[in-house]
């Protein structure tokens, strides 16, 4: 069975946890946990490669959701199973990676850049539309303070469980200036779909986030939030893979409720120690 990792599993779990997953899944690396990996504290870095098997071909390499809904486009179908949709080369990752030695140059440290500063162009796009989203959920507007947070908890739940309310969300993307062109039809897809998966996921992200800002965007927003906002947004990738996958490692509470929501049958695989709802 497919299972998708993400870093705080990799980061928190033990060389023993991480080993049985590997025996009993395709564990598989989407691009969003390598940019996290080449992007964190090299301490962190170095001891999740370290857990990673030393070999090649280690683990599945899996694009990203651009990548998913491109080929969904193209094909006129679900890009599941997300192992046809992994990278087929030959690879193994550098032995520097394990001892936090490696350092990024030249071109690689170019692309790298450009992948930092294109994450913070996404994730203040994610924040605006996440303010945005009352608009779907009119519920959630006018009611009192006290009336917000289960507002909130029920319009979440209307995501996980009402279809042709997801379909209907989609299909209010369709047409627009950025709208892809010949998408799927909002009665073509369905769970197995990553745009089904992905307007779950924005939805459900955009509204923890309302719900912590209760509504207001701040007037002034330091250098935590947007770290925390990029931290959100990342974490939602992770939970669209799963879902699509059906099975999860993470050691994140809010990525592990989020995924058990959307995918309540699904397999979640947590690290020792961490407290399980």
């Amino acid at each position: 069975m497919e299972l998708i990792l993400d870093k705080s599993f990799l980061d928190a779990a033990s060389l023993g946890e991480v080993a049985n997953i590997w025996e009993s899944h395709l564990v598989i690396m989407p691009d969003v946990l390598f940019y996290e990996l080449i992007t964190t504290r090299e301490d962190s870095c170095r001891r999740c490669f370290n857990k990673i098997p030393n070999i090649d071909n280690p683990i599945a390499l899996l694009p990203g959701i651009g990548d998913l809904l491109r080929y969904e486009i193209e094909k006129k179908e679900p890009c599941t199973p997300l192992a046809n949709r992994c990278m087929k080369d030959e690879f193994r990752f550098n032995t520097r990676l394990r001892e936090g030695s490696f350092q990024f140059l030249g071109e690689v440290l170019e692309a790298k850049e450009e992948q930092m500063m294109q994450t913070k162009t996404d994730t203040r796009n994610f924040v605006e539309r996440c303010m945005l989203v009352h608009h779907f959920f009119p519920e959630v507007n006018g009611i009192p303070y006290k009336d917000f947070p289960d507002a909130i908890e029920a319009g979440r739940i209307k995501v996980a469980t009402n279809e042709e309310f997801v379909r209907e969300v989609y299909s209010s993307f369709l047409g627009g200036d950025i709208s892809p062109s010949d998408p799927p039809k909002p009665t073509e897809i369905d769970a197995h779909w990553a745009f089904y998966r992905w307007v779950q996921c924005q939805l459900l992200s955009s509204l923890r986030l309302f719900g912590k800002l209760q509504g207001i965007m701040p007037p002034n927003v330091g250098a935590s939030f947007w770290t925390k906002a990029e931290h959100s947004m990342l974490d939602s990738y992770y939970v669209i893979f799963g879902t699509l996958a059906g099975a999860l490692a993470s050691g994140d509470q809010e990525v592990i409720e989020d995924y058990q929501l959307l995918c309540p049958e699904g397999i979640s695989v947590i690290p020792s120690g961490h407290r399980r709802r």
